[in-house]
């Protein structure tokens, strides 16, 4: 049998005996091997957080441009048109070729656009402190997007024919 131990022959036997080996050429290869593992997953998980990070800060970027560019297409497309609508049908109820329900129609319509230009302008906002979160400082953002509207309301119409 190859792989079998060999028998001893012992001849003389005096006292007792031990039989043990001495790590003579130990090196710590176990502790060294084990150190080594630990270093490349903790360096995984630092370079995996830093994705992590990347990635975040990536997306809230591009939430923060969609909602600036939503502000800005309601502020330049929409609401002016949406005022536009409101006057012509102010005049035409003045002159009585409307009824009220259209003109109260067309003011909700224009206040449910501001609304929704609100919202926009609360998920810049919202966008913008994730991002100053995620890079850890206060960021500049575009003037323009961020500006409030101008929200100050006119007398209403109706109103004026009362006085």
């Amino acid at each position: 049998m190859p792989f079998s131990p060999k028998p001893r022959e012992v001849k003389y036997l005096t006292g007792p005996m031990i039989d043990l080996e001495l790590p003579i050429f130990d090196r710590n290869q176990a502790q060294i091997a084990k150190a080594i593992h630990e270093y490349n997953e903790n360096l995984a998980r630092y370079e995996a957080r830093g994705q992590e990070i990347v990635w975040r800060i990536r997306e809230t970027r591009v939430t923060y441009d969609q909602a600036c560019a939503q502000v800005r297409f309601f502020r330049e497309a929409i609401i002016p048109e949406v005022e536009r609508n409101l006057k012509l049908v102010q005049l035409s109820y003045r002159t009585g070729q409307e009824d009220l329900t259209i003109y109260l129609q067309v003011q909700e319509d224009m206040i449910m656009n501001r609304l929704k230009v609100l919202e926009f302008l609360r998920d810049v906002n919202v966008n913008l402190a994730e991002l100053e979160r995620h890079v850890g400082g206060r960021l500049t953002a575009p003037t323009e997007a961020v500006e409030p509207a101008d929200t100050s309301d006119e007398a209403h119409p109706l109103e004026e024919n009362n006085k």
